[in-house]
């Protein structure tokens, strides 16, 4: 929940929302006293999300490790494989080995049964 939390303030908050949990009552009563309580404690699991959250945001621990985690994606060689302008090592492999099959496939059926290749 407190990752959730995390995103929603992220994101800028949750604009006309709102947080829906499932107050359910986990035994077979359903009195109003303890339809009250599972209600409180959903809501209470929301706040207690929420604060943690933004400790987590604010503290800028977790943004840092992220950081940290995905910085191998600002290199030349991956900012060119996102924007489309590099293939990773895996698919030339597979575009090398599609070549290979392309070539070994009579004229006859490439058309038919192997299309995809193409």
């Amino acid at each position: 929940m407190t990752m959730s939390m995390y995103h929603v303030i992220k994101a800028g908050g949750l604009n006309k929302g709102g947080c829906n949990f499932d107050a359910k009552v986990r035994r077979q009563s359903f009195t109003a006293d303890d339809m009250v309580h599972a209600h409180v404690g959903g809501a209470d699991l929301c706040a207690r999300a929420f604060l943690t959250a933004a400790k987590l945001i604010e503290d800028g621990g977790y943004d840092e490790i992220l950081a940290q985690r995905y910085a191998g994606w600002k290199s030349p060689e991956a900012v060119a494989m996102l924007e489309g302008k590099s293939h990773s090592i895996r698919s030339r492999h597979w575009l090398s080995r599609t070549a290979s099959i392309r070539s070994r496939v009579p004229a006859s059926r490439s058309k038919s049964r192997i299309s995809w290749l193409a």
